[in-house]
Formats: structure tokens, C-alpha cells, sequence
């Protein structure tokens, strides 16, 4: 099972702007380090918690189907934009929306409705396209985006490379921010 990014987002959860008057950064000097850092920020965000952020689009793929709904591991999502599987001829072939349905929910799954056909390869013949994220910047909560401002001015605070400092692991008040949405493994 592997989870690929289709379709990056198209922009971030917060603007330079938000993020130079957070930093208190009047200058335009810094923008591209800036935009760099925010950007890292969010892709920190959404490693530690496991979301997508902005609408985005990924790529499940599977060796063979499982007994259970197939659970969508990037949270919130949207939708399912196909279900594919390849044949011993190497053709791929979607399925019928008709026979699957997204049941929503963190995480979401894709119930089977009639027994898929089998992938005619060992590993990777089966493929889910969703599209995950909250949307917009606007629809992004309001405790996601001040973790990424956190941890844009931790980033920007520190940029002494890692060989000359000691590495720690994220700020506390970030932890905190991020601790609800972390989805919990055993």
C-alpha cells in the first residue's frame, strides 16, 4: 500500500502577509525565505497530523483488496475521483461510480458494493484517486493555521543549520496546537 500527492495544493492556508505581520517583518527582503518557510510549516503540519491541509489529490494504491472498506489515509476528504484496477494486460479500468460509495468520517473509507474485480498483477493493480484537504484558506481551522505561524517563526527564529545547534522536536505550544488532530496509531 502506498499513499502518492497527485495534485499539489494550489496555494497555502496563510499569505506572505499574514505571515510577514505574525513575524513582524516589514521589509520585502526575506519574502522568498518567507514563503519557503510557510510552506515547510504546512507540510510539518500535515506530517505530524497526518491531514491535508488545502484541497489536494492523491493516490492510494494497493496490492490486492481488502476484506474491510478501504480506509482513506489522508484526512478530510473530499471525494473519490476514481477506482481503477489493471489487468494481466496492463490496461487499467475504472470502476463505475455505482459500485463505491465514500463513507465519510476521519478516517473515510470506500465501501465495495459487488465484488471487485482482481488485479491482474501482484503489486500495485489497484489504484484510489481522492481528493482530500478542508479547501480554501479560509476553511483551514483557525488552530492549524496559528501552529503553522508557530512554527514559521520558530524556522525563522532559528536558521543556524542543524550541525551547530542541537535538534529538537517541535516547539511546545505547536505540540499543543497539533495534539487534537494527531490521529492516534497502535
Amino acid at each position: 500500500m502506498s499513499l502518492t500527492l497527485i495534485t499539489a495544493p494550489v496555494g497555502e492556508p496563510l499569505t506572505l502577509a499574514e505571515i510577514k505581520f505574525f513575524l513582524r517583518v516589514a521589509h520585502d527582503t526575506d519574502d522568498s525565505l518567507i514563503t519557503d518557510l510557510a510552506e515547510a510549516a504546512r507540510g510539518q503540519v500535515e506530517a505530524v497530523t497526518g491531514l491535508a491541509l488545502m484541497t489536494q489529490g492523491w493516490r492510494l494504491t494497493l496490492d490486492r483488496w481488502p476484506t474491510e472498506p478501504v480506509t482513506l489515509l489522508r484526512p478530510p476528504v473530499q471525494s473519490v475521483t476514481s477506482v481503477s484496477v489493471q489487468g494481466t494486460d496492463g490496461i487499467w479500468t475504472e470502476l463505475d461510480e455505482g459500485d463505491y460509495a465514500l463513507i465519510p468520517g476521519y478516517p473515510a473509507r470506500v465501501l465495495l458494493k459487488a465484488p471487485p474485480p482482481s488485479p491482474g498483477i501482484a503489486a500495485g493493480g489497484i489504484r484510489i484517486d481522492f481528493t482530500a484537504g478542508f479547501g480554501d484558506a479560509d476553511a483551514v481551522p483557525g488552530t492549524l493555521k496559528q501552529a503553522m505561524r508557530l512554527l514559521t517563526a520558530h524556522y525563522h527564529e532559528h536558521r543556524t543549520p542543524a550541525s551547530e545547534r542541537r535538534v529538537t522536536t517541535l516547539p511546545n505550544s505547536v505540540g499543543a496546537l497539533l495534539a487534537p488532530w494527531r490521529e492516534v496509531r497502535l
